[in-house]
């Protein structure tokens, strides 16, 4: 197999402005203020995200003082991506956000009205997993973009701002009826800012798929010694429009977990909304207590923050 040597790389990120160029120039390819997600769009999201992890691999490589495939970095420099065009940094926030872009407009297109009316539409628990998905990928990309580069409170929102008001997600998120997607990331956003202010040294990172569905788990705090983790925190997030501070209640044990329940039964209008919000209180207690009897530490959190802007 013939190989390539290292060359000079582009110069890495060094200002919250060249991640804005970079998300911005991706995110308006794709938003037109139009119904729905384009086949056409979904594709050349798919042609980018591939290419762009196949840069974040070479520079996995390189690291690791092995040569980087020359077929392949031939294949990437026609489309103008090699490591001396398109920087480690630049790559990696292109890449996740190139993910999360995927991951919701593919949920945009699986719940398409149409497919219903053709026939063609999937099953409930396939939408129910892409609706969970592309709102952990979303907070996963900003979480990422907070740590990577060590960005303040104030730019992480601005990114938020850019990507979902000024570069027009919401309005096409809107267009199908998913205008409550932006507000679930940005209370992720909102609650991990202050749970990571509050918890410096736990790893603090999204769950998994399944976690989140069935059990309520929106993060995930891992105190880790030696890179084993050996306490674990898991968080419930919910938005509330009467508040204006972030408010965390603990619900590991069971006479907690009740007195909350009977401040949301309270403080809850919408039968419907209670209806969602008792349903993840008790399937996060029952999580949590089970992973206590399985002799694991672990801690349950319930996280209110203001879903005003």
């Amino acid at each position: 197999m013939e190989e390539v040597s290292q060359k000079e790389h582009s110069l890495p990120i060094r200002n919250i402005e060249r991640i804005q160029e970079i998300c911005s120039s991706l995110v308006t390819h794709i938003t037109h203020d139009r119904y729905g997600a384009s086949q056409e769009d979904l594709t050349w999201l798919e042609t980018e995200r591939r290419s762009y992890r196949t840069l974040r691999a070479f520079y996995a490589v390189e690291r690791s003082g092995r040569p980087i495939p020359k077929r392949k970095a031939k294949l990437l420099a026609e489309r103008d991506f090699a490591i001396d065009k398109v920087s480690e940094d630049e790559t990696f926030v292109a890449s996740e956000l190139l993910d999360a872009l995927h991951t919701t407009y593919v949920y945009m297109d699986e719940t398409d009205p149409k497919k219903a009316r053709e026939g063609t539409k999937g099953q409930e628990i396939e939408y129910v997993n892409s609706a969970v998905k592309a709102n952990i990928e979303f907070a996963d990309f900003f979480i990422k973009i907070h740590q990577r580069f060590n960005l303040k409170d104030e730019d992480l929102y601005s990114l938020f701002d850019l990507l979902f008001e000024k570069a027009g997600i919401t309005r096409e998120l809107e267009a199908r009826g998913l205008e409550n997607f932006p507000g679930g990331v940005l209370a992720m956003v909102r609650a991990y800012l202050h749970l990571s202010s509050q918890l410096p040294n736990w790893n603090m990172r999204v769950p998994e798929v399944q976690l989140d569905r069935d059990h309520a788990v929106d993060l995930i705090a891992e105190k880790k010694k030696a890179d084993v983790v050996i306490e674990n925190r898991y968080f419930e997030i919910k938005g509330r429009h009467d508040t204006n501070e972030v408010q965390v209640t603990e619900i590991t044990e069971k006479q907690k977990k009740e007195n909350l329940k009977i401040s949301i039964i309270l403080n809850t209008r919408d039968r419907k909304d209670l209806e969602r919000k008792l349903a993840s209180l008790d399937k996060l207690f029952d999580f949590a207590s089970s992973q206590g009897q399985k002799g694991r530490r672990v801690r349950a959190f319930w996280v209110e923050v203001p879903s005003r802007a």
